[in-house]
């Protein structure tokens, strides 16, 4: 169900070809079959910033734009930048990719390996959702503008390559200290880099439930990354701005 109050044409337009994503998205997954889902779609226009002050934690005030709940049938788009990209992730929760049942070996594995804080609650699976959500994302803007295949490899470069940028940001904010947060912005960037980057690797490993497998993927990918980020990351990291993707917004 989506009801749209006081918006430009410009603006429900794209909305329109947002939930039409999500309908094609619902049918590959095959998501909930029986069931329909109720958007709440907020646009609130604060862009992705990391803290003001470098010692503060991230909170879902920097980067957040949307939630759901796993047994409910209502997803929350919050913020208007990525959007489009925002509407698939949430739907993604609601599918077979969605899995939080990782061991407790391995989440300390990739904490260690990661240097995130004990305390700290991370959810490795956020990484993956937020992974095909940005390369669905990259797939229908390419379709929806009648980009060649070559133009589509050249999106996915780009995407990437902004990744990469925006990892750099949040490394440079963690320096030497241990990691921690109040979301989840870690694995929507830093770890989502390692299966972004590697993801023909990824897919080879991937069974949706095999934290074992994702653990030594992330064990291995990590330091590949790092090498990455030292090497092409963007130099001036005095722009706080962590934007997912490279789509402006409409």
């Amino acid at each position: 169900m989506l009801i749209i109050l006081f918006v430009t044409k410009k603006t429900r337009d794209h909305l329109f070809i947002s939930i039409y994503r999500v309908f094609l998205i619902k049918k590959l997954f095959n998501i909930k079959p029986s069931q329909d889902f109720n958007y709440y779609i907020l646009l609130n226009p604060i862009k992705r910033k990391l803290p003001n002050k470098n010692g503060d934690s991230m909170e879902a005030v920097n980067i957040n734009g949307g939630f759901t709940y796993f047994n409910s049938n209502n997803i929350y788009i919050i913020r208007k930048e990525d959007y489009e990209k925002v509407i698939l992730h949430e739907l993604l929760h609601h599918s077979e990719i969605h899995f939080e049942g990782w061991s407790n070996d391995n989440i300390k594995q990739v904490k260690n390996i990661c240097r995130i804080a004990d305390k700290q609650f991370l959810l490795p699976n956020e990484a993956i959702i937020e992974t095909y959500a940005v390369i669905f994302n990259v797939i229908f803007y390419c379709i929806e503008h009648n980009m060649s295949f070559t133009s589509l490899k050249k999106m996915f470069a780009e995407d990437k390559k902004h990744n990469i940028a925006i990892a750099k940001k949040i490394l440079t904010k963690q320096g030497n200290t241990e990691w921690y947060e109040k979301t989840h912005s870690y694995c929507y960037i830093v770890l989502r880099a390692i299966f972004y980057i590697y993801f023909k690797e990824f897919v080879q490993i991937y069974r949706y439930n095999n934290d074992d497998d994702i653990t030594l993927f992330i064990t291995k990918y990590f330091p590949k990354i790092l090498r990455k980020i030292r090497e092409n990351g963007q130099k001036d990291n005095r722009n706080k701005y962590i934007k997912q993707t490279i789509f402006n917004n409409f």
